[in-house]
């Protein structure tokens, strides 16, 4: 079994964001990375990140709100990038689009790996199936 730590590093897990006048420290949980990827729906989306405000908007209000006993964001209305300096809010959104391709990155990695580790399974059991006789018609019936 592969620990976590075993696996590709992802960028820094955490990011000190400056809001005004306060400084706060976002954590990319594993909870938070599932939160940023439900709302990607197609990869093109994060090569155009910086194209999509509304996607980036709602990527970074997902990392900078505060979040109840239950996870669930504590202002799901407030804009929090009416906050952030251009500056803040292009490095803030270019920390989400790293995690975010790692992620998937890591994901398609994952994929292919157990692809080739079945593939022999696969081509033997398919193999195995062509060598089968055919059943005669009253054993096809009775089943």
């Amino acid at each position: 079994m592969t620990k976590a730590e075993d696996k590709k590093s992802f960028p820094d897990k955490e990011y000190i964001v400056h809001i005004e006048d306060a400084t706060r420290t976002i954590k990319m949980t594993y909870g938070l990375l599932q939160r940023l990827t439900s709302m990607i729906f197609d990869l093109t989306q994060l090569a155009n990140l910086s194209l999509d405000s509304t996607l980036t908007r709602n990527l970074i209000n997902e990392c900078l709100d505060e979040r109840d006993d239950f996870g669930d964001r504590k202002n799901p209305k407030k804009d929090f990038t009416l906050q952030l300096s251009l500056e803040e809010g292009e490095a803030l959104s270019t920390w989400i689009m790293e995690h975010l391709m790692s992620f998937f990155i890591s994901q398609l990695e994952a994929q292919k790996k157990a692809v080739e580790q079945l593939t022999p399974f696969l081509k033997t059991a398919e193999e195995e199936d062509q060598l089968k006789l055919p059943l005669d018609n009253k054993t096809e019936q009775s089943m």
